[in-house]
């Protein structure tokens, strides 16, 4: 009889030990797979070209655009949330909340470019604006984040992901 208590407890020990070094390899692998993304945003494959960089070269052309408005007398709430919202997003590690404050940057420059149309210099910072914006769209960061969805969502992976770092969108 005891022979079999013995042998239930180990099976059961063994089984614990089965799904816990299963989950805790899951996620690590969940993790590894979440750097690399992270990688991506921030550092690129390696050559520097990555979206981070690229936001802070909007923020560069968004800083002119402030710049023309202000010193042209245009410095209305809209136009000094401009300086405000670069901060922000040299500050801003979350690439949802970068996102988010993207999007109300773009809104802001929209504005100041609309208040003085025909003033040259305004004009080609937009361009130069709206060139970086395309090329963080271009970025094939979002559909690697997609792949990484499609791949770990569903059973099990979604359980696993609970206890996982988190794979964030640039959109």
């Amino acid at each position: 009889m005891s022979f079999f208590k013995e042998t239930k407890a180990a099976i059961i020990v063994m089984l614990a030990v089965i799904l816990g070094s299963s989950t805790i390899s899951a996620v690590g692998s969940i993790n590894k797979a979440v750097s690399k993304l992270n990688d991506q945003f921030y550092k690129g494959q390696g050559d520097n070209l990555c979206i981070y960089e690229d936001i802070i070269d909007k923020t560069e052309f968004a800083s002119k655009i402030y710049l023309i408005a202000s010193k042209n007398g245009f410095a209305d709430k809209e136009v000094s949330k401009i300086s405000s919202l670069i901060q922000d997003i040299k500050s801003e590690k979350s690439i949802r909340k970068l996102y988010s404050l993207m999007q109300e940057l773009d809104s802001a420059v929209e504005h100041a470019a609309a208040l003085l149309p025909g003033n040259t210099d305004l004009e080609k910072a937009v361009r130069d604006y709206n060139s970086e914006s395309r090329t963080i769209n271009s970025d094939p960061y979002n559909s690697m984040v997609k792949e990484f969805h499609d791949e770990f969502d569903g059973i099990p992976g979604s359980l696993f992901q609970l206890f996982a770092s988190k794979a964030e969108y640039f959109r």
